[in-house]
């Protein structure tokens, strides 16, 4: 049993009016998805649908929300953006002036319902998916640490935290720390999800980067991950294939935490490269160049694989997984 906050965002005009909240929403998917039809298709609606809803909003903001580019789809207008923007900074504003009062509350009603389970830790390597569910509250009663996939892993194994969530290869290679983990009848280890991950550079790619090859290059400057993160071991596996000596890399050793900051750091200008899941990407001037896809996994102790909270994280993490690019569910 939790409680959750619900943000209730109404603009009307007269008798008419738009929830604002669930339009953001659906702004998001569809920018996500690049077309209004293939956000209909996430979303399992139809396309009249998902149309009439933007068209419906537009009329009643006499605002432009979406652009279509010829043989590009459709993307967010300034407006739409702003929109979008202007909700989640409300969202994120209300939430962080109600969480002491929701956490009190919380626990008072555990104590009078008897539902006084201690919250779950999770460390774990950062993802664009499981932040969404967390600044939407849906996971409020999880302590959360952000961290390199292997410095998760290596807490979960010490105890300092009840799970861990990390990323890498499926099925895991033989030899790899996750073989070893998912090998230890003490622990468990669950594929959740797949992410594409690639290389990002600036709209229409004007220095012509395609690849781990052109890092070296002395006009392309990169911004990196940080060291003992499973995207930064990919990426140097890239370079070490490419025969590239990293100190002839230009930014090699400017580092970011997340893959939102590395591709903002990109979009701004502030680099010419990195290398980060596509779903960071979404909304933002960048082009994506597709490398591969990998594995999200969790894992913690045996005694919690069957542990209800859980199963409901997995869920959770899934069906808010399809309000972004790049993801994919773990083949049978």
């Amino acid at each position: 049993m939790s409680l959750h906050l619900r943000i209730d965002l109404d603009w009307r005009d007269g008798d008419a009016s738009v929830d604002l909240g669930a339009l953001a929403d659906l702004l998001e998917v569809v920018a996500a998805c690049g077309t209004v039809q293939a956000a209909a298709d996430r979303l399992r609606l139809s396309y009249r649908s998902v149309w009439g809803k933007l068209d419906s909003a537009e009329t009643l903001l006499g605002q432009q929300l979406m652009v279509k580019r010829k043989g590009h789809g459709s993307e967010l207008s300034d407006t739409g953006l702003q929109l979008v923007a202007a909700v989640q900074a409300l969202r994120g504003a209300v939430r962080e002036q109600a969480n002491g009062p929701l956490q009190a509350a919380q626990r008072t009603l555990d104590r009078l319902l008897g539902h006084s389970a201690a919250p779950l830790t999770l460390f774990c390597s950062h993802d664009i998916a499981l932040a969404d569910c967390v600044q939407a509250g849906l996971l409020e009663h999880w302590q959360i640490r952000t961290m390199g996939s292997y410095k998760a892993v290596e807490a979960m194994r010490a105890g300092s935290a009840d799970l861990a969530g990390f990323h890498g290869a499926y099925p895991p290679r033989a030899g790899e720390a996750i073989a070893d983990l998912a090998a230890d009848p003490a622990f468990f280890v669950r594929p959740l999800m797949q992410r594409e991950l690639g290389f990002v550079v600036a709209r229409g790619n004007p220095l012509g980067i395609r690849g781990a090859a052109d890092l070296a290059r002395p006009e392309v400057r990169l911004i990196n991950r940080q060291r003992q993160s499973g995207t930064r071991s990919w990426l140097d596996q890239l370079i070490v294939d490419a025969a590239i000596d990293p100190a002839a890399i230009r930014g090699y050793r400017q580092e970011e935490f997340t893959h939102s900051a590395v591709v903002q750091a990109v979009a701004a200008g502030a680099a010419d490269v990195t290398f980060a899941v596509r779903a960071a990407t979404a909304g933002l001037a960048v082009d994506f160049l597709p490398v591969g896809l990998e594995t999200y996994y969790l894992a913690g102790r045996a005694a919690l694989a069957a542990d209800a909270r859980v199963a409901a994280l997995g869920a959770t993490l899934t069906a808010r997984m399809a309000a972004h690019p790049g993801y994919q569910g773990v083949p049978e």
